[in-house]
C-alpha cells in the first residue's frame, strides 16, 4: 500500500508541475484520455481489415472534401498564429527558452491547437477503412499519426512555447500546401489532370525534416547553457531523423526505383495504393508530416 501510495503522490506531483495556461484545457489534465484514445485508434487500425471484409466500401467523397478543406483552413491559422505569437515577432532560432508574457500565451493555446490537429488527423486512418483502403495503413502512416499526439501532450503539458514550437510552425505550413493537394485531387478528373506538383509534396516534406534537423543541430553546436530542456531538444532530432529516414525510403521506392505508371484514380486511393483521400496520376505522395 505504502508503494502504491507514493506511486500515487508521484503521479500527481508529476501533473501538477505542469503548465498553468493549459491546465483546464480538454485532455490536458491527464494523459490516460489521450493514451485511450491512441489505444482505441490502433486497435481500430489493427482490425479495420475484419470490420470491413464483408461490408462495401463507403462513398465519402463530400465528407473527404470537407475535412481535407477544414484542415487547410485550421493548418493556416495556426501558422499565422505561431508566426504572430513569436516566430515572425521575435522569437530567436538559436535559443528561445518559454515566453510567460501576455504574448507567451498566445503561443501556449497555439501549441495546444497544433496537439489537437494531431488527434483530429487519426481521421485520416478511418477515412481508409472505410474505404477499403488497407494498402495506406504502412508502417509509415501509422508510426507518424500514433507518435505525434502522445509525444506532444508531454511538449504541450509542460513546455508549451519556446524552442521546441519552430518545427510545429514549419509544419502547419508544409500541411496547409498537403492538405489543399488533397483537397483538390478528391475533386475528380477534371481537376486531377492539373496537379503536376504531386511529387513536390513529398520533396517538401524531406525538406522539413532536413530543416528542422538542420536547426536542432546548431542549437547543440552553438549554443550554451540554453534555458531549454535538452531532452524535448534530443527528442526532436530523434523523431525527424526518423521521419527523414522513413520518406526517403518512400521517395526512392515511389519516383526512382520503378517507372511511373498513370493509373486511374476516383476520390481514394489509385491501384498502385499511394495517394491519400483523393486521387491523382503517376504515383503519389503519403499523406503525412
Amino acid at each position: 500500500m505504502e508503494f502504491v501510495r507514493s506511486t500515487t503522490d508521484r503521479y500527481h506531483e508529476f501533473l501538477e508541475a505542469g503548465d498553468s495556461r493549459v491546465k483546464g484545457l480538454p485532455l490536458m489534465s491527464s494523459p490516460v484520455p489521450s493514451a485511450i484514445i491512441l489505444i482505441v485508434y490502433y486497435i481500430i487500425a489493427y482490425y479495420g481489415r475484419t470490420i470491413m471484409a464483408n461490408r462495401r466500401p463507403f462513398q465519402m467523397k463530400y465528407f473527404v472534401l470537407t475535412y481535407n478543406f477544414g484542415m487547410v483552413l485550421f493548418s493556416m491559422y495556426m501558422a499565422k498564429e505561431f508566426a504572430m505569437a513569436g516566430w515572425l515577432t521575435g522569437y530567436q532560432l538559436g535559443c528561445q527558452p518559454i515566453d510567460y508574457t501576455k504574448k507567451g500565451d498566445r503561443m501556449a493555446f497555439v501549441t495546444y491547437l497544433f496537439f489537437i490537429s494531431k488527434m483530429v488527423e487519426l481521421t485520416d486512418t478511418i477515412i481508409f477503412i472505410m474505404k477499403k483502403k488497407f494498402h495506406q495503413l504502412t508502417f509509415l502512416h501509422l508510426f507518424h499519426h500514433g507518435f505525434l499526439p502522445f509525444n506532444w501532450w508531454f511538449g504541450i503539458k509542460f513546455i508549451p512555447g519556446g524552442w521546441g514550437t519552430f518545427h510545429a510552425f514549419i509544419n502547419t505550413m508544409v500541411h496547409s500546401v498537403m492538405y489543399m493537394y488533397y483537397f483538390l485531387s478528391a475533386g475528380g478528373p477534371a481537376i486531377q489532370k492539373y496537379l503536376w506538383w504531386k511529387k513536390y509534396i513529398t520533396t517538401i516534406q524531406i525538406a522539413q525534416f532536413i530543416l528542422v534537423i538542420g536547426h536542432t543541430l546548431s542549437t547543440f553546436l552553438f549554443v550554451k547553457n540554453c534555458d531549454y530542456p535538452q531532452l524535448a531538444v534530443k527528442l526532436v532530432l530523434f523523431y525527424n531523423f526518423c521521419f527523414l529516414f522513413l520518406f526517403l525510403n518512400f521517395y526512392i521506392k515511389t519516383y526512382k526505383s520503378k517507372p511511373q505508371k498513370e493509373v486511374a484514380y476516383t476520390n481514394g486511393v489509385g491501384q498502385n495504393g499511394h495517394v491519400s483521400n483523393g486521387g491523382v496520376k503517376n504515383g503519389t505522395t503519403p499523406k503525412l508530416d
